[in-house]
C-alpha cells in the first residue's frame, strides 16, 4: 500500500494496536489547511512505506472517536507508538500574522534568527523604539516593538539595522525577527513542489487547549548578536510537536534510507560522536562496552529535550555508583559546540554530552522525534526505547535498576 488508508470508529482502535508506529491524519473535506496537509501526508506515507503506517480519519463522520483523543482543531496528526498516543501536530487558529514566505531571499535564516523582506512582511505593527544596539560585524540596529490590532504589545519583537554592514546585503532595510521569543509562534513546512516555507505569527493571548502542539519559542532572544541553534528542516503546515517535526526532517535528510531500525533484544547500532572539549575526542558505542547505557538523542532547540535533561542528571547521580552511564548525543548543527557547552554549564550536567553534527545517529537508530532514549545493556544489546520521560521517577528508577541487575558492569 503506497498511500494512507482510511479509518473509521471501528477500525481506528485496531489499527493503532496492529501498527507499531502509525500516524493518523484527522481532517475534513471543507477544511482548507487539511487540503494543504494532505499532499504532505501522502509524501511521507510513500517515503516511509513499510516502516511507518499512515491513515486518515474524517473529523465530521467519526466525531465521537475523535473526541476521545481531545481533538478540537483540524488538521491534527496523531502519532501512536505501540498503541499509545505519544505526540501530535495540531493546526490552531492564531493571532497576528507577522511574516510568511519561502526560505531564501524572502525570509533569510541566519544565526537562529530571520531577516524578513518587505514582500514577506505581513503586518504594519512594528514600531521603532529608542533602544539601540551594536553588533560588531553587522552594525548599528534599533529595536522594534510590536503593537497588535487588539492593542496588546510585544517588546523587542524585532530590530532593523540603521547602519548595516554593506557586505551583508540581506540585512539591509529588513526586519530582523528572533528565532526564539515568548510572543512568537513559528510554523513551517515544505513539499517537493514549493520548497520550504516559514510562517511567523504573534499568537493570541489566552489559554491553550489541553494537548495542543505548537512550536512556541520559550526563551527570549538576546538579540541579533546571539548565535542560537540553527533551525532544522521539517515537513508540516501546522504548529509542530517534536516527534513529527523530526520525522519530516528525516525525509529531507535521508530520502533513500531503507536500512532496518534497531530491534529490541538485538544489538544496538553503532554510533560515532565527539566530546565538547576544545580538542574533541571521538566516542562510539564500544567506548561504553561493559556498562549499561541510557542513550539519549536530543537537540538544544527542542523544548521537551531541555525539560528532560535535569531528570537525566538526577538519574545519573542516583545510579552512577552502580556503573550506569548516561550518554546524551546532540544532533545540533556543526557549529553548535559553544551553545552546547553553554547549555551543559547552565544545567550543571556531569554525564557525557556528545555531539553528532551529521545527525547520523538519527538514521542509524531510526529516531522519528527528539528526545528519544535507548536503554542498552552492558553487552551492547538494546533493551528498550522511551520518549519524553521523568527519569528520576520511581517507575524509571526501577526500570534502570532492572537494567543494572541484568547486565552488571563488566558482565
Amino acid at each position: 500500500m503506497t498511500g494512507p488508508f482510511h479509518l473509521n470508529d471501528e477500525t481506528l482502535p485496531l489499527a493503532i494496536i496492529l501498527h507499531r508506529l502509525i500516524v493518523v491524519d484527522i481532517h475534513a473535506p471543507w477544511c482548507a489547511p487539511c487540503s494543504l496537509m494532505g499532499p504532505i501526508v501522502n509524501h511521507l506515507s510513500a517515503m516511509y512505506q513499510g516502516r511507518v503506517a499512515f491513515a486518515t480519519l474524517d473529523f465530521e463522520r467519526f466525531a465521537p472517536v475523535v473526541a476521545e483523543y481531545n481533538v478540537t482543531w483540524i488538521p491534527s496528526l496523531l502519532l501512536f507508538h505501540d498503541g499509545t498516543l505519544v505526540d501530535r501536530i495540531v493546526h490552531r487558529p492564531s493571532g497576528t500574522l507577522v511574516a510568511t514566505g519561502p526560505l531564501g531571499w524572502a525570509i533569510t535564516p541566519w544565526e537562529g534568527n530571520y531577516y524578513v523582506s518587505g514582500g514577506a512582511l505581513a503586518t504594519s505593527g512594528f514600531q521603532p523604539s529608542w533602544r539601540v544596539g551594536v553588533c560588531p560585524y553587522k552594525g548599528l540596529y534599533r529595536w522594534l516593538d510590536f503593537r497588535a490590532p487588539d492593542g496588546s504589545e510585544s517588546r523587542d519583537l524585532g530590530w532593523r539595522y540603521v547602519l548595516p554592514n554593506p557586505l551583508i546585503p540581506f540585512i539591509w532595510s529588513r526586519v530582523g525577527i528572533p528565532g526564539r521569543h515568548p510572543d512568537l509562534e513559528i510554523t513551517f513546512g515544505s513539499c517537493p513542489e514549493s520548497g520550504e516555507h516559514r510562517t511567523l505569527t504573534r499568537p493570541r493571548r489566552g489559554p491553550r487547549a489541553e494537548g495542543e502542539g505548537r512550536l512556541m519559542r520559550s526563551h527570549r532572544s538576546a538579540g541579533p548578536n546571539r548565535h542560537a541553534a540553527a533551525q532544522r528542516s521539517a515537513l508540516g503546515v501546522a504548529a509542530t510537536a517534536a516527534a513529527l517535526a523530526l520525522l519530516g526532517y528525516m525525509v529531507l535528510r535521508a530520502p533513500g534510507d531503507t536500512t532496518p531500525g534497531p530491534v529490541q533484544g538485538g544489538a544496538a547500532p553503532a554510533f560515532t560522536a565527539v566530546t565538547l572539549d576544545s580538542r574533541p575526542q571521538r566516542r562510539t558505542l564500544d567506548s561504553y562496552r561493559g556498562s549499561p547505557v541510557v542513550l539519549n538523542v536530543w537537540a538544544t532547540w527542542c523544548d521537551p529535550c531541555r525539560e528532560e535533561m535535569p531528570s537525566l542528571q538526577r538519574l545519573y547521580e542516583a545510579r552512577r555508583d552502580r556503573g550506569l552511564r548516561v550518554v546524551a548525543v546532540s544532533v545540533d548543527d556543526g557549529d553548535s559546540a559553544p551553545l552546547l557547552r553553554e547549555f551543559v554549564a547552565e544545567h550543571r550536567l556531569t554525564f557525557d554530552i556528545l555531539h553528532d553534527a551529521t545527525s547520523a545517529i538519527m538514521q542509524d537508530y531510526h529516531v522519528f522525534g527528539v528526545p528519544q532514549t535507548f536503554l542498552i545493556d552492558g553487552r551492547g544489546m538494546l533493551v528498550g526505547t522511551r520518549f519524553v520521560e521523568d527519569w528520576s521517577s520511581p517507575r524509571n528508577l526501577r526500570l534502570v535498576d532492572s537494567l543494572l541487575l541484568a547486565a552488571p558492569p563488566g558482565g
